[in-house]
C-alpha cells in the first residue's frame, strides 16, 4: 500500500504542504476541511501532463482562479491522481516511465489509459488492480 507520504510527495510535498504526513488519516483531514492547497495541483498536473488543459480537467479554470484551496471534490481528484501516480513511479522506480504507463492505452482497462480510467473512484480501483499485478510480476 503507498503512503501518505508519498502521495504527498506526488504533489509537491514538504515545499508544498509544509509538513509531512504520516498517516492517511491526516491526509483525509486536509481534503475534508478544505486545506489542500492549490498548487498542489500544480505541481500533480505538470508531472502528469505538458497541458495545460490537463490541470483544468481536473479543476475547471474559473473554479481554480477563484479558490486558494481546493475545494474537497477537486481536492479528492487530485488525490487519487496522486495516488495512482505514486503507486506507477514506486513499481517502476522512475517517473516518466510511470507517466508513460498511466498516459498509454491499456487492453486491461478497455483500452482506456490508466490516467483518463482513473478520473472515477472505480476506475481508480481498476487502475490499482491493474498497478498490484504489475508490482507482483504478472504482465500488464
Amino acid at each position: 500500500m503507498i503512503t501518505a507520504q508519498k502521495i504527498a510527495e506526488a504533489m509537491g510535498g514538504r515545499a508544498v504542504f509544509h509538513r509531512e504526513f504520516r498517516s492517511m488519516h491526516e491526509l483525509d483531514q486536509l481534503i475534508a476541511n478544505g486545506k489542500m492547497p492549490r498548487r498542489a495541483l500544480d505541481v500533480l498536473a505538470r508531472k502528469l501532463s505538458d497541458e495545460t488543459a490537463f490541470k483544468y480537467s481536473i479543476m475547471p479554470k474559473a473554479s481554480y482562479t477563484r479558490h486558494e484551496s481546493l475545494p474537497m471534490k477537486h481536492a479528492q481528484s487530485t488525490e487519487r491522481l496522486a495516488r495512482i501516480f505514486a503507486l506507477a513511479v514506486e513499481i517502476w522506480q522512475d517517473e516518466p516511465d510511470a507517466r508513460r504507463f498511466l498516459a498509454a492505452p491499456h487492453p486491461e482497462l478497455g483500452g482506456d489509459a490508466p490516467l483518463t480510467r482513473a478520473r472515477s473512484e472505480i476506475g481508480a480501483r481498476e487502475v490499482e488492480e491493474v498497478l498490484d499485478r504489475a508490482r507482483y510480476g504478472f504482465p500488464v
